[in-house]
């Protein structure tokens, strides 16, 4: 239970830490109420999202029936000494998704349908070999719990309610996602399928995948959007944290460095630490405290006339340690360093 468990966790910090970009309003502005970014997402520029004097304005320009596939992936190594023992572990993970814009109304308020579309995760931990999920080849009667979860989320999909500059105000279809997958594992060796492991997995489905934490990384995701106009060599701040199991706190400069006909390019900086008094965290059996800090370095590619987000790339760097905390089984506490070290890109084509 604790292995299917620790995928779960994967998969999401993944999707929160490897392509997002920072969430919150910058914090030398005031508040934007959904009224007035309507109207400058109607009135701002008359041809994609540049305005006659050159400057842009940050924001999605979609309509009813684009379809886009975005694709996420990160290759990351982390490596860790235990009792004076190093230990390295290498992943690699590509997630798919499918966008379809169901509807823009008359707020210019955008219904996307996201949908799963392909998955592959490769975990190389050097003791017990290479571990490798693939959602193109997984057959209809592996038992493997975790491909059972994994493969029954393709073509699943839920339904995003956001503004033009990225702030969701509403996410459905999760539950049915979440008890699907539930209903469709199929008992193994690894795991007995029991009313009470079933309930421990939806629960821990429903905790890393409801809908709190989708609106919180799909508009991490969106974050660099802004309703005022930018032009090119300004800078602008994005403050924000993020729960994965413990809190992670971000400080971001967005820059814009340049457009042409086609493109607006943008470069990030964040600057990555835990909190300064953390709370303990549950890892496996035993409560852990993150002591974590480092940087990402990124270039953004935004479509100029649909403010898509084209393609990323970006590096990270984290380094710091994890003590263990004493229990029944485990008398003293432990220091683990750690340095985690990924590289992250994004993809979008439309369809």
């Amino acid at each position: 239970m604790n292995k299917l468990l620790s995928y779960i966790t994967i998969i999401t910090i993944f999707a929160l830490i490897s392509c997002s970009k920072e969430s919150s309003k910058p914090l030398d502005k005031a508040k934007q109420t959904q009224k007035t970014e309507s109207k400058v997402a109607s009135t701002s520029s008359s041809v994609g999202l540049v305005n006659k004097d050159g400057s842009v304005v940050l924001k999605m320009n979609l309509k009813k029936g684009d379809k886009y596939e975005m694709t996420m992936a990160q290759s990351q190594v982390i490596t860790q000494t235990i009792k004076g023992q190093q230990q390295t572990m290498r992943q690699n993970n590509s997630f798919s998704y499918l966008y379809t814009i169901e509807n823009v109304d008359s707020l210019q308020n955008i219904f996307t349908k996201i949908s799963y579309s392909q998955i592959y995760q490769e975990v190389d931990a050097g003791v017990g070999g290479k571990q490798v999920f693939d959602s193109k080849t997984i057959k209809k009667d592996d038992k493997n719990p975790q491909s059972q979860i994994l493969g029954s989320l393709i073509g699943k999909g839920f339904t995003v309610k956001q503004t033009p500059f990225g702030k969701v105000t509403s996410v459905s279809g999760i539950d049915e996602i979440i008890q699907n997958v539930v209903a469709s594992l199929k008992p193994d060796t690894k795991m007995k399928l029991d009313d009470q492991t079933k309930k421990a997995i939806s629960n821990a489905l429903k905790e890393e995948f409801g809908g709190k934490r989708l609106s919180d990384m799909y508009e991490k995701t969106l974050n660099f959007y802004d309703s005022l106009p930018k032009k090119v060599g300004e800078k602008w701040l994005r403050k924000y944290s993020i729960q994965a199991g413990f809190n992670v706190n971000y400080i971001t400069y967005y820059t814009f460095k340049d457009i042409n006909k086609d493109e607006i390019v943008l470069e990030m900086i964040s600057k990555i630490k835990t909190d300064s008094k953390p709370k303990p965290s549950r890892m496996g059996p035993v409560e852990v405290i993150y002591n974590l800090s480092g940087d990402q370095k990124g270039t953004l590619f935004i479509d100029a006339t649909t403010g898509v987000l084209k393609r990323s790339e970006i590096n990270q760097k984290i380094s710091g340690e994890i003590t263990t905390l004493p229990n029944e089984q485990i008398k003293e506490s432990m220091k683990i360093p750690m340095l985690i070290e990924a590289k992250n890109s994004l993809t979008t084509v439309k369809k």
